[in-house]
């Protein structure tokens, strides 16, 4: 299990960089993007979910996945719609966090961290107990 959630984090952190570098662009490059802190986060994190399934298809859960998905017609398409639904989950944790956390400023970096560090460990959690869970 430390494997996975060491790997987990690794992966965790390109998803993060992807997340809150198009949070950042979103901010500053885009006409009055800094209004639409929620929407801009939604949008950042939804970057980074698709970078994390693969990774973590092909890393952390690389065994199960294959398991999965060996021999069994539509088994993949399951794994990244019950990812996707992990990650819904986990975006309302990360905004609703970040939301509740963060001051009047649209880069609160510890509200940043906080939001992240929640998702983190909730989509750790369902994603090793369901999303790629082996059932051989």
């Amino acid at each position: 299990m430390w494997r996975r959630l060491f790997a987990f984090g690794l992966i965790g952190v390109v998803n993060t960089a992807i997340d809150w570098s198009v949070f950042w662009v979103i901010g500053t490059a885009v006409p009055g993007g800094a209004e639409f802190a929620g929407l801009a986060k939604a949008a950042s994190y939804a970057a980074g979910v698709v970078a994390s399934f693969f990774l973590n298809s092909r890393i952390t859960f690389r065994r199960d996945y294959l398991a999965m998905t060996e021999g069994t017609r539509g088994a993949a398409r399951v794994a990244f719609a019950r990812f996707w639904a992990v990650a819904l989950l986990c975006l309302g944790v990360n905004a609703l966090t970040y939301e509740t956390l963060r001051g009047t400023g649209y880069l609160d970096l510890p509200a940043l961290v906080a939001a992240t560090l929640a998702a983190f460990l909730v989509g750790f959690g369902l994603n090793q107990a369901w999303t790629f869970r082996s059932r051989a």
